[in-house]
């Protein structure tokens, strides 16, 4: 069974894909900020920068990188934290056929020489104040040019051209970003994306999110990832975003409760987080008319608790390097059965669910997810055997477990990779957290399996409760067992009072709990 965007089809020919239809992500670019030029694109703290303020800045990022001697396919990269500079020199990158990579704020010197190294990075540009070890290092690297954010550096540089209109040369198969993996199973891949593979993505966005007029968008996370994928589709609708470095609840909640903002997006962690304080209950949120949530897995409990509190305006988004955005669970969907559904797939895109020897599977059948269409990323940088591997037949297979039911709704199962063999059966950790999870006094589940000489694989609970007062072992093994099953309750359960290890992306980091459970 194939459904693509619109509905079934039958399993023959790659659908979806046509280039005549899609406009490159430069020309979009173009289009959105000439529409609405007078109306403000970005707030952030007393920053604030008009969609024709945004143009002009990007057109002298243009002309400051053409005076550094960049050529197409050069690669540009970023270092620093949450602001509209990223993403205006993504925009620029993307229009002078230069590729564009961000670095996150949270990564080391080892990682930057890796990256700067496979991506063969011409320039950077860094708050050196905040990384001077890393902008030192990134010169012993052999980057060509080295700028400081301010002047002197590449506020200066920038400065000395005049704004003029802005233009885009990029094409359909140019590499314009370069997304690096989490490398939580080795390293890092770089994910390519082409003018037409973002292209392809807005375009299905502008259907799928269902914006207020003008959106007032709060993002809180980096705009190097998922957040930044919000700003286009903002500024098309004629909308505002307004950006924090980082998130902080009393901030959120003072910028929704003076009207400021009209929709944000939020990663689980932050809905756990704000959920959890004191008093949330008695805020008034009512100006919110969208949340969008995504980037790592929520659980029905924490979904059903902030429906409860926001009201029905909540959409989920599921994605991944790879794809970016692959399905969407609109707000009038958040209610029964489909709460553990991740949604439909996405206009113009094909789900097919695949079993280990590459047979389609029926509904509600668990196998392999596996995408197409035009959103999907030409491959891994400088990585033949891993780009085969995960796109040579045509599909992405994104090593996630999961299945479709008869109306064509995607169900995540868990990721193959977290999957537990336990005395030969199959356990898959996400049906037990779910579990674990709604049980009164759980704050954080997380199920890994360990290396055991009976089984193969224990299932192994680590738990954080709320004042480290909640279920005991028993009742946690009695509730998985009534639920899941013998198999899937977990051998050993932990409790602990600090928080589960996340990713700099905030998603959780099974590898990182996995070696400290073992004691590596």
């Amino acid at each position: 069974m194939v459904w693509q965007g619109s509905g079934l089809t039958a399993p023959a020919g790659l659908h979806g894909t046509g280039t005549e239809e899609i406009e490159t992500v430069g020309a979009i670019w173009v289009r959105a900020l000439d529409a609405h030029p007078d109306r403000l694109a970005f707030r952030q703290g007393d920053l604030t920068l008009s969609h024709r303020q945004l143009a002009d800045r990007i057109s002298q990022s243009v002309q400051a990188l053409q005076s550094l001697g960049l050529e197409r396919g050069d690669t540009v990269a970023f270092l620093g934290g949450n602001s509209p500079e990223p993403l205006i020199l993504q925009v620029t990158c993307a229009l002078m056929r230069l590729r564009y990579t961000p670095f996150h704020p949270t990564e080391t010197v080892e990682s930057d020489g890796y990256r700067i190294a496979l991506a063969e990075v011409k320039t950077v540009i860094v708050d050196a104040g905040r990384f001077a070890d890393r902008a030192q290092a990134a010169r012993k690297a052999g980057v060509a040019h080295v700028l400081p954010l301010g002047s002197p550096g590449w506020d200066e540089l920038r400065d000395r051209f005049p704004p003029g209109p802005l233009a885009s040369r990029c094409e359909l198969a140019d590499e314009v970003t370069i997304i690096f993996t989490g490398g939580t199973t080795g390293k890092p891949k770089g994910v390519v994306q082409t003018g037409r593979s973002l292209g392809a993505l807005f375009a299905a966005l502008a259907e799928e999110w269902e914006f207020p007029p003008a959106p007032q968008m709060l993002l809180m996370t980096p705009l190097s990832h998922a957040a930044g994928h919000f700003v286009l589709p903002t500024l098309l609708n004629g909308g505002t975003v307004h950006l924090m470095d980082g998130f902080d609840v009393a901030a959120f909640v003072d910028m929704v409760e003076s009207g400021q903002v009209n929709c944000a997006f939020l990663v689980p962690t932050m809905i756990a987080k704000l959920l959890d304080q004191p008093g949330i209950e008695k805020r008034d949120f009512s100006a919110l008319e969208l949340i969008v949530y995504g980037a790592a897995p929520i659980t029905r409990r924490l979904l059903e608790r902030a429906l409860a509190l926001f009201g029905p305006i909540l959409q989920q988004s599921y994605g991944q390097s790879e794809a970016h955005v692959l399905a969407n669970l609109p707000r009038a969907d958040h209610h029964g059965s489909r709460l553990a559904s991740c949604g439909r797939i996405v206009p113009g895109m094909e789900v097919a669910i695949f079993d280990a020897d590459g047979r389609h599977q029926p509904p509600c059948e668990v196998g392999e997810i596996c995408v197409r269409g035009p959103i999907i990323s030409d491959g891994y940088l400088r990585n033949p055997e891993e780009t085969d591997r995960t796109f040579g037949d045509g599909w992405l297979h994104t090593a996630d477990g999961g299945y479709l039911d008869q109306d064509g709704y995607l169900y995540i199962v868990d990721r193959l990779k977290d999957m537990i063999i336990s005395g030969g059966f199959n356990v898959y950790p996400k049906e037990v957290e779910e579990v674990i999870a709604a049980l009164p006094g759980v704050a954080e589940v997380a199920v890994v399996g360990l290396p055991d000489d009976r089984w193969g694989e224990a299932v192994t609970a680590a738990v954080r409760l709320h004042n480290c007062s909640g279920p005991s072992e028993e009742e946690i093994r009695a509730a998985v067992r009534r639920v899941c099953g013998p198999v899937q309750v977990p051998k050993q359960i932990l409790f602990r009072c600090e928080p589960l290890p996340v990713t700099a992306f905030g998603k959780p980091d099974k590898k990182a709990l996995r070696a400290e459970l073992m004691g590596d």
